[in-house]
């Protein structure tokens, strides 16, 4: 349905030095980027949840974090 196929963070294009890490649940990373693109597609991974930790690398704004549902 081409809905859905990518991690998309809307604006990650404003802040150009972002680093995203998304683990497993047992905290393996399955994924990391310096400088992400909204490119992550999943396509690497089981159907699960996952958790991602996003930095900005501005020191005003905090990391962000959260779970990802994978669904094949």
């Amino acid at each position: 349905d081409s809905y859905n196929h990518y991690f998309e963070i809307r604006n990650i294009g404003l802040y150009k030095n972002s680093r995203l890490i998304v683990l497993d649940r047992w905290g393996m990373p399955v994924f990391e980027a310096d400088g992400y693109q909204n490119d992550w597609d999943a396509n690497a991974v089981s159907s699960g949840i996952y958790y991602y930790l996003l930095s900005l690398n501005r020191n005003e704004l905090p990391s962000l974090k959260g779970p990802l549902s994978i669904i094949k």
